[in-house]
């Protein structure tokens, strides 16, 4: 006798579903500031993400019938049905034409590159928050110590903002 399957999980909580970088700058009363920088940046990494995945769709839309076109139009030329064969043929052929004049998707490791790096990005404010809140001893010196941390990124965002701007144009890309 079989045991009886076992139950499924209760759903997580609210902030348990929230992105890390998310749930511990709204759950550990972070200062406002700080948490809207790594909401903006969370913003822009969900941002990339979708586009990556965009990326991949687009990079097979038209690859993925060409092969099955091509593929089929052989079998039945085996089966001889020569005309319905040349009209798969012609339609991978089409497919190869448009994805060659008009290729996409080359930007999926370009913008999954930049989700990585803006998560790590919020990962470092997270880290230097904690590491160092316990030295504002009020809150002109934890706002002031806030702003030092947000500058200290600036440098990285442009980096990032910087390849995905190169990327976008060199492959003659339309910016959002």
């Amino acid at each position: 006798m079989r045991a009886a399957p076992a139950a499924a999980p209760a759903p997580a909580p609210q902030a348990a579903r929230r992105s890390p970088a998310r749930r511990n700058a709204e759950d550990d009363n972070w200062p406002e500031i700080l948490v809207e920088q790594i909401r903006y940046l969370e913003e822009w990494a969900q941002d990339n993400r979708r586009d990556s995945r965009r990326d991949l769709i687009r990079f097979w839309a038209l690859k993925i019938p060409a092969i099955l076109f091509s593929a089929s139009a052989g079998a039945l030329t085996y089966f001889n049905l020569q005309a319905i064969s040349i009209i798969m043929g012609a339609v991978a052929s089409l497919c190869v034409l448009v994805d060659s004049l008009n290729p996409g998707g080359m930007l999926r490791n370009i913008h999954y590159k930049a989700f990585h790096d803006l998560r790590q990005l919020q990962h470092d404010i997270k880290t230097e928050w904690m590491l160092n809140r316990r030295r504002a001893t009020d809150a002109e010196s934890e706002h002031a110590m806030c702003c030092g941390i947000i500058e200290k990124t600036q440098p990285e965002i442009k980096r990032i903002a910087n390849y995905l701007k190169n990327a976008e144009t060199s492959l003659g890309a339309k910016p959002n």
